[in-house]
């Protein structure tokens, strides 16, 4: 995830229904924590700089398993999820499964990364369901 790590301004569009995306925009910071056992991405809102949500992602040397912690700050709500994680030609996929309003599902991430920053979409699908896109985003390195 080196690639990932310094400052980002990210586009991130969300689904909120079918059909039916936000756009967000973010100043992203990223940085390696426990003596580069992680690493630590701080979101803030693009234009306010106001405080969105932290991430830490560390790696479970027993499983392999990329364990993510999420902290939503409109929220005030911590989650965490256990993904397992491919390594693949200019990035990396995960695969988790989780849980919501609607029901138990499974979820993949496909992380890209390019010279300029990285991509990501992030799929689900219910049980009876094919897969559907739910978040997907960019991230290009931003200098100040």
């Amino acid at each position: 995830m080196t690639p990932e790590t310094g400052r980002f301004a990210v586009t991130n569009w969300v689904m909120r229904g079918p059909g039916q995306s936000v756009e967000l925009d973010f100043l992203v910071d990223t940085r390696p924590v426990l003596d580069g056992q992680g690493i630590r991405t701080v979101w803030r809102e693009a234009g306010t700089g106001r405080f969105f949500g932290e991430l830490t992602r560390t790696q479970d040397p027993e499983t392999g398993e990329l364990v993510q912690h999420w902290y939503a700050a409109n929220g005030q709500v911590w989650s965490q999820t256990r993904r397992r994680i491919e390594i693949v030609a200019g990035g990396y996929d995960e695969a988790f499964e989780g849980e919501d309003p609607f029901g138990a599902f499974e979820a993949r991430v496909r992380t890209r990364h390019g010279p300029d920053g990285y991509r990501w979409t992030i799929e689900r699908r219910y049980p009876g369901t094919d897969w559907f896109v739910v978040d997907r985003g960019e991230a290009v390195r931003f200098e100040e």
